[in-house]
């Protein structure tokens, strides 16, 4: 499986623009806004390093710079991110619970 193929399945809402280390962009998802995000893949081996692991080489490649963010900021990108992984609710550690002040009451110390 590619990241193409693999970020195309995990974004049904909203998108974003990759532009690999050639200059080839590549939209994925359906983004919503006129100039949506772009993530640019600077090292050609990025685009295998974040299939394998993307939890280390994401955030790697964006300190070292092999990853530059436009049209956005990192904080932009990842609420999109988790959007789209099932993490977007603020809320996800409270499990079942409808809000904060029923895990408030809830949980006793």
């Amino acid at each position: 499986m590619s990241l193409i193929s693999f970020l195309n399945d995990l974004f049904k809402e909203d998108g974003f623009e990759l532009v690999d280390s050639n200059s080839k962009k590549y939209v994925i998802g359906n983004p919503k806004k006129e100039k949506p995000i772009v993530i640019k893949l600077l090292d050609q081996k990025l685009m295998q390093k974040l299939l394998i692991n993307p939890d280390l080489y994401f955030g790697e490649a964006y300190m070292d710079g092999s990853l530059v963010i436009q049209n956005g900021t990192l904080t932009e990108f990842l609420d999109l991110a988790f959007k789209n992984i099932g993490r977007g609710d603020k809320f996800l550690w409270l499990g079942n619970k409808k809000n904060k002040r029923d895990f408030q009451i809830s949980y006793k110390f």
